[in-house]
């Protein structure tokens, strides 16, 4: 008997690539997350945790529109960021996009992908995901790491990943209520006939939910707060698609790009495979290009993404005759894309931009003929179009990170450190206007503590209640209509508990329009629904004084 050759030892630096992914996000967050201060949304989430470390519950003690899973995670970031928690926050908000990049690079080809294409082009969606999105802990991030973990987890095609999958739908769901929709969407995309079973693994998570509002009995709150803001729903979901310029050309060209690839493929596989690998490229170049002429134009170019994912998709599906396990990414992909673009904020698929190129990338690659040759690209012309994909993003990421940081100025302009003003800021850098705005409010809420005086914020900045030594006496951290639900109900909860403050309590009241800092001092108008709210105290309460920014009020008598 002869003993067996030991198998050889894998190279260390093979062994370590597949944990190498969070270097991309910690490098993006010491490189880019100190430009700005975004005063409206920075803090945000952790306001919200920092009263369920305080002992409230959510829909009952306050107003939240949504469900909190993605709060309750926040809340060691509460206890333990100190002054550093919105810094900390953006690390959260860079490592969940790194997670999502680095999850869908692996869904981008069956089998195992080759390193010299998997990390460009996690790279690439990476750099397309953050594009200039407010990068922070976010509830919306939180969903799309949820369900892409979701669709990975499907896309192993054993009954326990499949289980798994749609604990993580359900999970999604919780963070906010547009991924209950994903769910069901994702049951559509799998080709297995005993997949109806594993829906109720998704309803756990939500059911567990609605038994802790019952069992704290605010279910009839939650129920409200959560369905306030559906009226917006037509709009948001599918009409915006229909408006948008690019959209419906994009799809066309998606399934014309399909149909040649396929049918030179049948003739000439290499010029089918360099076609298939011209599509995501293009792609890249026109989302890089689009992404340098600031937010806007790069929203329009995330339809025109979503169009052409859609078309190739569509063109792959009547190919192949109809839908397989090796498609299920694609339509998975296109769903949880639309699902998460289901926002009164953030209302584009602009946030699963780097997906939608993923999704891209393989339908093109799917196309050919036959598939099995083109859907795993390899080789150093795969490898040659990936790093030329991120050569594009990352140079357009880094100059639009640079020139429109969300809610501040350009970086150049950022002189300001926001920590001395801010507690919680600390490591940020701000423009004149917010850091002087920031000062005032500081100065004033200095004196109201050194004077014992209680006092209640109506003003965007709801990072304030993070460090704030009292605790946030009304029942919404930020008062404005969008958070509140488009809700009559919930703006009388807000008048009537401002009417319940102590006498001797005193209302800030923003004289400026805080969320339009970054560019201009803008006053606060009396007529603007969106801040019923604060026109509600101007008109009712009795103003004892003003600062330089904000109005000082005593709170309404009872009627």
């Amino acid at each position: 008997m002869h003993a067996s050759a030991p198998a050889p030892a894998s190279p260390p630096l093979a062994r370590l690539a597949p944990w190498a992914w969070p270097l991309l996000p910690l490098a993006c967050h010491l490189g880019f997350s100190w430009i700005g201060f975004n005063p409206t949304d920075d803090g945000w989430m952790q306001a919200v945790a920092r009263r369920m470390a305080d002992g409230e519950f959510p829909h009952r003690d306050f107003i939240f529109v949504r469900p909190a899973l993605s709060a309750v995670l926040q809340i060691p970031l509460v206890w333990l960021g100190g002054d550093y928690t919105i810094w900390l926050s953006r690390l959260w908000g860079w490592l969940t996009i790194g997670g999502i990049a680095w999850l869908w690079s692996g869904l981008a080809q069956p089998g195992r992908a080759a390193w010299s294409v998997r990390y460009p082009l996690y790279a690439a969606a990476f750099f397309l995901t953050a594009h200039v999105f407010p990068v922070m802990a976010w509830h919306s991030l939180d969903g799309l790491l949820l369900g892409t973990a979701a669709v990975w987890l499907a896309a192993r095609g054993t009954p326990g990943g499949l289980r798994a999958a749609f604990v993580c739908a359900g999970l999604a769901a919780l963070c906010r209520q547009n991924f209950a929709l994903f769910g069901p969407l994702l049951l559509l995309a799998i080709p297995d006939p005993r997949k109806w079973r594993a829906m109720f693994w998704a309803a756990l998570p939500p059911l567990a939910y609605l038994g802790a509002t019952l069992a704290a009995g605010c279910l009839p709150d939650f129920l409200r707060q959560v369905t306030s803001p559906g009226g917006a729903f037509r709009s948001v979901a599918w009409q915006n698609y229909l408006d948008a310029p690019g959209f419906l050309p994009a799809i066309a060209a998606g399934a014309l790009a399909a149909a040649l690839i396929h049918r030179v493929g049948s003739r000439h596989a290499a010029t089918a495979g360099a076609l298939a690998l011209g599509v995501p490229v293009l792609a890249a170049g026109l989302a890089a290009h689009r992404l340098t002429q600031g937010p806007g134009p790069f929203h329009a170019a995330a339809y025109g993404l979503f169009g052409l994912a859609l078309g190739l998709t569509l063109a792959v599906a009547a190919i192949r005759r109809g839908l397989t396990a090796d498609r299920l990414p694609l339509v998975a992909g296109l769903a949880l894309a639309w699902v998460t673009a289901i926002s009164i904020g953030w209302n584009s698929p602009a946030l699963a931009a780097g997906l939608l190129l993923v999704v891209i990338w393989r339908a093109s690659h799917l196309s050919a003929s036959p598939p099995a040759a083109a859907a795993a690209p390899g080789g150093r012309r795969a490898a040659l179009a990936a790093l030329v994909m991120l050569a594009v993003v990352s140079l357009a990421f880094r100059h639009a990170r640079q020139l429109y940081p969300y809610r501040d100025a350009a970086a150049a302009e950022l002189t300001f450190e926001a920590g001395p003003v801010f507690p919680g800021a600390a490591g940020l850098r701000t423009n004149v206007r917010t850091f002087a705005v920031l000062q005032d409010l500081r100065r004033q809420l200095d004196q109201f503590e050194a004077e014992g005086t209680p006092y209640a914020l109506l003003t965007d900045c709801a990072a304030v209640w993070i460090r704030s030594p009292q605790r946030n006496p009304l029942p919404c951290e930020w008062p404005q209509i969008t958070e509140l639900g488009y809700d009559q109900h919930s703006v009388d909860r807000m008048t009537g508990a401002i009417r319940q403050l102590p006498p001797n309590s005193r209302i800030l009241v923003q004289r400026v329009l805080i969320s339009e800092l970054s560019y201009t001092l803008a006053p606060l108008g009396t007529g603007w629904s969106y801040y019923a709210v604060q026109n509600w105290v101007r008109a009712h309460g009795q103003r004892v004084g003003q600062t330089v920014y904000f109005e000082i009020y005593a709170p309404p008598a009872a009627p």
